[in-house]
């Protein structure tokens, strides 16, 4: 009994290694109490330490449970791009799973691009209103015409401030949801292929 509870002990503790590399404490803690108290009915089934061990491999878990764990996480954790790194690493550690890693990588790109769009757009608007500025001024404008011009001139730079501020807050989003998105379809498909 206490040679069966020292091994239990040591294959925990190595599960709760591997799993420290993708995901926190609380979501470590959670796997760790299942797998011990599975293998513990198991034990109490009368199966052998060492063929209960033998079955499961904790490298193996740490890399199927870390979609399983991101698909329950929400979207608005700050973890966003720990998400991201972990659904690439998943997607590509495993060659059934690579052609959604393509997709995955590409919607990417896609919605970085537009975030960086976003804060271009932004930096634009500021460049531009300040050369504006300066414009209107050298003019030498009558009032009513420097202030009409001014308006229309904040009106833009709002504008352009607004679209900016769009790109980046949609792109943002569509990014954490995009993580949550594919590890919910590599849990899926992991599920489809064990059924198989």
């Amino acid at each position: 009994m206490m040679n069966e509870s020292r091994k239990l002990k040591q294959w925990l503790n190595q599960l709760e290694k591997e799993l420290d590399k993708y995901i926190n404490n609380d979501e470590v803690n959670e796997i760790i109490d299942y797998y011990e108290e599975m293998v513990n009915d198991k034990l109490d089934d009368g199966e052998n330490i060492d063929s209960i061990l033998n079955q499961y491999d904790p490298k193996k878990i740490a890399k199927q449970m870390v979609p399983k764990v991101l698909s329950k996480r929400s979207g608005r954790e700050k973890t966003m791009s720990k998400n991201a790194w972990l659904i690439l690493l998943v997607l590509f550690s495993s060659p059934i799973l690579l052609p959604l890693g393509i997709v995955y990588v590409s919607l990417m790109i896609v919605a970085i691009s537009f975030i960086f769009s976003g804060f271009v757009i932004i930096t634009s608007a500021f460049i531009t209103i300040v050369a504006y500025v300066v414009k209107v001024i050298t003019l030498g404008l009558a009032l009513p015409e420097l202030l009409v011009s001014f308006g229309i001139g904040f009106i833009t730079f709002g504008g352009l401030l607004a679209l900016g501020y769009i790109f980046v807050k949609f792109s943002w989003i569509i990014l954490q949801q995009l993580a949550i998105w594919f590890s919910k379809l590599i849990v899926r498909k992991r599920g489809q292929d064990e059924i198989i």
